[in-house]
């Protein structure tokens, strides 16, 4: 288990690659002489919406000033439940009355997108993205639908392993096709788990892979590719985290012992820093102009580096989260332990270990901060809630077997994929709000 992976995104009227060009290599794609499309700015509500992978400001924390239930369970606090046919890993968004989830039927070889009544669960639509060509998964407990998806308000895009290829596919809110374009080809050890990230008009992807890793990002309204630029430093599975840092917009991405920072806009580098893990799976998190990382294979480190342009390291922890992304609050930076039972939490200007939490289950879902408290999914189906001021569990609640998704918060609720069965099999979505 040592050399673990992850966790850790529209066709033709038929499902499958619908005519799509697909490429097997690498090539460098360049923005400059484009003329940019215009696209409107991405329509959310931030105080009441999760419209992609770790919430509108992309740190794990809910928009708002709303109160979250700190307790629930089977008869208590559930405002609705859906089932969610075949499996995935891909979390919950939510984008005004509509929750959009991924996931994959392998006995039928589909890759799908499901869509539910925010208020009450129903089903308003499903889309069958790809059929067949589902290929290999990668690690036992990887999925075919693993990566999140985006929305902007107008289509909700995702991310899918098919055929060899990172396809990214863009829906209208109603589950119409818009486009879809192969993004470059991808083989990795462990199967895919990057999920898509919107700036400004673009949609950024990384695929880190062997000897044919890569970054790109597609116009938002046509499927093009602005601009790729080849990654050749191994396999690795963080979704890029992307936010203005140290004064300019930067797009983040962890992995094969090194943090690189990029152009949105343009793809070129704007610096890196050389770490000791070749594998991270948990996005970057940031205080002021720092950025902080975590890998665990072949070494365990949790990393504190200046994004000013210096890549300058601040501090270094050879204690590894791996998995799930951190999160910061305050003067606090929150990691879970992918395998064991604590929680740490250092003091992002030093490094210095301030307290540890005992959990149970391991963590491959990443923490939510949402109602002043932190939400952290364990693989065992439980969630701990954490005072982060006290930094003590104040309430442990389960519903099911298996959770390795991240909670979406949104207006006061929960949005939670969860597993009934600890083989993963018949999956719920839960939502938790007071009634």
């Amino acid at each position: 288990m040592q050399r673990f992976w992850i966790l850790s995104a529209l066709l033709l009227a038929l499902p499958g690659c619908g005519g799509c060009s697909k490429t097997s290599r690498t090539t460098e794609i360049s923005a400059e002489g484009k003329t940019m499309v215009a696209v409107d700015r991405p329509r959310f509500d931030p105080a009441n919406d999760w419209p992609w992978w770790r919430g509108p400001n992309r740190d794990g924390k809910a928009g708002g000033e709303h109160e979250y239930p700190i307790r629930w369970g089977p008869d208590e606090n559930v405002v609705w439940k859906a089932e969610i046919p075949g499996r995935g890993l891909g979390s919950p968004i939510v984008v005004g009355s509509r929750v959009f989830v991924p996931t994959a039927d392998k006995e039928r070889g589909l890759q799908t997108v499901l869509c539910f009544d925010r208020e009450n669960g129903k089903r308003l639509w499903r889309k069958d993205v790809h059929q067949g060509n589902l290929g290999s998964a990668g690690h036992l407990d990887n999925t075919y639908a693993t990566a999140t998806p985006a929305c902007d308000g107008e289509r909700v895009f995702v991310a899918f392993r098919n055929d060899g290829q990172i396809f990214i596919t863009a829906l209208s809110v109603d589950g119409e096709k818009l486009w879809q374009t192969a993004a470059g080809p991808h083989d990795s050890e462990f199967g895919f788990s990057v999920s898509p990230v919107i700036y400004k008009e673009l949609v950024i992807i990384a695929a880190d892979s062997k000897g044919k890793g890569f970054i790109a990002a597609l116009h938002r309204k046509t499927g093009e590719i602005w601009w790729r630029k080849p990654r050749s430093l191994g396999d690795s599975y963080a979704t890029p985290l992307v936010a203005t840092v140290g004064g300019k917009a930067q797009v983040l991405v962890p992995g094969g012992r090194h943090i690189v920072s990029y152009d949105p806009m343009t793809r070129k580098e704007l610096w890196s820093a050389k770490t000791g893990a070749q594998n991270m799976c948990g996005t970057m998190v940031w205080k002021d102009d720092v950025v902080f990382a975590s890998g665990g294979y072949p070494e365990k480190m949790t990393v504190a580096v200046k994004a000013d342009g210096s890549g300058a390291i601040v501090w270094e922890s050879p204690k590894s989260f791996y998995v799930a992304s951190m999160i910061v609050v305050g003067d606090r930076l929150f990691g879970f332990d992918y395998s064991g039972g604590i929680a740490v939490i250092f003091d992002v200007n030093d490094g210095k270990r301030l307290k540890q939490i005992r959990v149970t289950g391991g963590f491959y879902g990443s923490p939510t901060l949402a109602g002043g408290h932190i939400y952290a999914p364990a693989r065992n189906g439980r969630v701990f809630v954490i005072d982060p001021k006290a930094g003590r569990v104040v309430a442990e609640n389960a519903l099911g077997r298996k959770m390795d998704t991240t909670p979406a918060a949104a207006g006061g609720r929960l949005f939670l994929r969860v597993a009934e069965e600890s083989d993963g099999n018949r999956e719920m979505l839960y939502c938790i709000g007071k009634k």
